[in-house]
């Protein structure tokens, strides 16, 4: 029997066999941080095959986040420095079944300033006005990681995975600050 193993044992190690890698399930925070205005260009938000492109009025207002960055909660994924684009188009025409909210469809692309990784997060929500004077616009909704590849211990785990979005946007002077987070069951596989 002993030998047996050691001989299985060997012939797995001489044809380069790798040990299985289980997919591994978590939850994760993903934080969208930046100043959103009114985009230059619609061009984010109406591109062939742009989830933003979804946004049923045809005349959607389209914002971008510039100085946006992504963060998150996990300690499994580490998010180099990299570069963070997000759009997002909102339908003010046509309101949502809450007075006072309109719709939104956002889309991140982050991007490693070295190495492959990557992520694409979609989300869709409501954005709904200030519940007082000065306070904050608010979004909830949900979204999902469309595509994202992280390496974890120089393995690309590639994650997948959905949940809740909610945040908040405050118009202001200095910048019109942004926070969204998505709070989402992932999936992460080798």
């Amino acid at each position: 029997m002993r030998r047996l193993i050691v001989l299985t044992a060997a012939l797995i190690l001489a044809l380069g066999a790798k040990p299985a890698l289980a997919q591994i399930t978590f939850n994760d925070t993903f934080t969208i941080t930046g100043h959103l205005g009114i985009s230059t260009s619609s061009t984010a938000c109406t591109a062939a095959g742009t989830y933003t492109a979804l946004c049923p009025a045809a005349d959607c207002t389209c914002y971008a986040v510039t100085k946006a960055s992504l963060h998150h909660t996990s300690v499994l994924v580490t998010i180099p420095p990299g570069t963070t684009n997000v759009a997002v188009a909102v339908d003010f025409k046509n309101g949502t079944s809450t007075p006072g909210c309109y719709a939104a469809y956002g889309k991140v692309v982050y991007t490693a300033s070295s190495g492959p990784d990557h992520a694409k997060i979609l989300f869709f929500a409501r954005l709904c006005n200030r519940f007082f004077p000065g306070a904050p616009l608010s979004f909830s909704g949900g979204g999902a990681i469309a595509d994202a590849s992280f390496l974890v211990s120089g393995i690309p785990f590639t994650l997948t995975g959905y949940g809740t979005a909610f945040g908040t946007y405050s118009p202001a002077p200095s910048g019109q600050t942004l926070s969204l987070s998505l709070a989402a069951t992932a999936t992460a596989v080798p």
